[in-house]
This record gives structure tokens, C-alpha cells and sequence, in this order.
């Protein structure tokens, strides 16, 4: 890749000395195998460590009553971030926001539970199908924002 079209700024930002930084974020295992585990530009940075959404999202998925999950941070007035967490309930299951996070906490560890957790009827996508989390941090983690079942 050259560049992007007519985006000076942007190709600066993700192409250096050749190679183009793509933003993902992996890890490689014993044998040499490359995992993508998420995005640099989802990570949550928390008092004590990083968290990356996906890895939320992949363990909530796995909880009887969480149908949908869209995991995000949200910017706190002192400048840290708190994880938070978008659910579709399964239909006639409840994921009570205190199960969530004591699952979360359980499989994963405190720092990875979500400070909040929104019942949400449907989990918002981008125009290339992805959730949105912009839309969901800025509808559901602002104090005094819409109900969390109306993003």
C-alpha cells in the first residue's frame, strides 16, 4: 500500500519505515501460531492493567443468558477508563448486571469486569457491520444518559 487516497495524515499515522501498522493486536503461542485478540484503538486501559474488549466479549458470550455483547470503555472526568458492557439478554433469560460481573470476575478477574452493565434490546452496528461502540460509549457511559435499553 502506498497510501490512503488523498489522507496524508492518516497513511503517516499508519505507515513507518516501511511497514504498515495496522492497529491489531496479537499474540503468538508456543508453537509460533499468531492469534489477533483485538484492536489497539477498543483497548480499555484500566487502573492496573490493559483489557481488551474481545476477550470480554468472547467470555460473556459464553454465559447461558447473554444472547449479543458489545464491550467498550468509557473515559472518566479524571481521565481513566472504566470497562463497560452492552448485553442482549437471551429471550426469557435475565442477565442481571451483579452476575455479569461476578462471572467476569470469576473467569476472567476483577480488572476485567465491567463497571457497567446495559440491557440492551440490540447491539448498534457500524455501515460495515461491526457493533458500535462509539455510538454505545457515548449513548450508555455518560452520567444522566438515555436508559440503557433504548441505545
Amino acid at each position: 500500500m502506498s497510501g490512503y487516497w488523498r489522507q496524508p495524515g492518516a497513511t503517516a499515522e499508519v505507515l513507518r519505515d516501511g511497514w504498515i501498522r495496522t492497529g491489531d493486536v496479537g499474540c503468538l503461542d508456543a508453537a509460533g501460531h499468531l492469534f489477533v485478540v483485538d484492536r489497539l484503538g477498543d483497548e480499555v486501559v484500566v487502573v492496573g492493567g490493559h483489557v481488551h474488549p474481545a476477550e470480554v466479549e468472547e467470555l460473556l458470550l459464553t454465559h447461558p443468558a447473554v444472547a449479543r455483547c458489545a464491550v467498550f470503555g468509557v473515559r472518566r472526568a479524571d481521565g481513566t477508563e472504566e470497562v463497560h458492557a452492552a448485553v442482549v439478554p437471551v429471550p426469557g433469560r435475565e442477565a442481571g448486571p451483579e452476575a455479569i460481573r461476578e462471572y467476569v470476575t470469576l473467569h476472567k478477574g476483577a480488572m476485567y469486569a465491567p463497571r457497567a452493565v446495559h440491557t440492551v434490546d440490540r447491539i448498534p452496528l457500524t455501515e460495515v457491520g461491526k457493533p458500535d461502540k462509539r455510538l454505545l460509549a457515548a449513548a450508555l457511559g455518560a452520567p444522566g444518559g438515555p436508559e440503557p435499553a433504548q441505545p
